[in-house]
């Protein structure tokens, strides 16, 4: 059974802007993201992204998901993390460098891409 948390929910966001989900541990932020991506499924109902029924690999290629920090590969510097990711949407190595460079400054991350995560 799902958390009364994750039932009815409804929302939009708007394309090119960049939510976050914020709340106490365990209030359900992981596991909606993970139903969304497909990860877990949802006990009843369906889940629609930009108006489709997921999971949907095109949709999938559209948006973002910046996991926690245990999800990056400690041993790799940050822009090692960022292209890995990226090369699993089959973007081009020219896109592949634009988002990278363009999310680095986004968080003011530019002058540490280069540092190992760890």
């Amino acid at each position: 059974m799902l958390a009364k948390a994750l039932q009815n929910i409804n929302f939009a966001i708007k394309e090119g802007h960049i939510y976050g989900f914020i709340g106490p541990s365990g209030a359900g932020k992981t596991t909606l993201i993970k139903m969304i991506v497909r990860m877990d499924v949802p006990d009843e109902r369906a889940i629609y992204l930009l108006n489709q029924k997921m999971p949907n690999l095109q949709i999938l290629q559209k948006i973002g998901y910046m996991a926690q920090s245990d999800a990056l590969y400690k041993d790799l510097t940050g822009k090692e993390n960022l292209m890995f990711f990226s090369s699993l949407f089959k973007l081009k190595k020219q896109e592949q460098k634009d988002r990278i460079a363009y999310a680095a400054d986004l968080v003011n991350l530019t002058d540490d891409l280069n540092k190992k995560v760890s």
